[in-house]
């Protein structure tokens, strides 16, 4: 039925692909991928949506799709934007129970990434959390070149989910280092609401 609702309003279309792939994840897989995959140019929100769908549906394929298009954001064929496939892949790797986010890690210190794919994998460390989201999202708030805002997004990520008095010393740390005076303002005001008896 999808498949011949080509010329249907978009949120039948896509009802129509979710009814699918929720009912018979297998049969729907192919067409899935294919959205995900081919540009047929009409538009990126059928793309979007088989983005989210795969991820709730074919959570393992969907993560193996997704992570090498994460790796690459320079690539030259026309797909789904990064920043639908950082939460593709973390609705997937929730969904498996996965707590291991290198993908989510090497992109977000990625200074080719677009801003709005790292401020995704920012909020997706920060619920997934561990040792291996905290080097990565410390890496970001030291890092001068990347902007301003992800540089704050990192500092408030990891104020929830580094224990207290760790992130009290990397900000003290941090800020004894910086040179920006409006990020300088921004650090000192975290240290004061939250680090004050520290």
């Amino acid at each position: 039925r999808f498949e011949r609702a080509g010329g249907e309003p978009f949120d039948v279309r896509w009802a129509l692909l979710e009814t699918a792939a929720y009912n018979a994840p297998e049969l729907a897989q192919p067409t899935l991928e294919r959205l995900i995959q081919v540009y047929e140019g009409k538009g990126e929100e059928m793309r979007t949506q088989a983005v989210r769908i795969a991820a709730e549906t074919i959570p393992q394929r969907a993560i193996e799709l997704y992570e090498p298009m994460l790796r690459e954001p320079l690539a030259r064929q026309t797909r789904p934007p990064q920043e639908e496939l950082v939460r593709g892949w973390q609705a997937a790797a929730k969904k498996l129970g996965l707590k291991e986010a290198r993908v989510l890690c090497d992109l977000v210190v990625d200074l080719r990434q677009p801003p709005d794919a790292r401020y995704a994998a920012v909020n997706a460390l920060t619920e997934i959390g561990g040792e291996r989201a905290i080097r990565a999202l410390r890496e970001v708030l030291v890092e001068s070149a990347s902007d301003g805002n992800i540089r704050r997004k990192s500092a408030q990520a990891l104020l929830r989910i580094m224990p207290r008095d760790a992130f009290c010393a990397l900000i003290r740390e941090a800020s004894e280092h910086e040179a920006d005076e409006v990020f300088l303002f921004f650090l000192s005001d975290m240290l004061d609401k939250n680090c004050g008896a520290q």
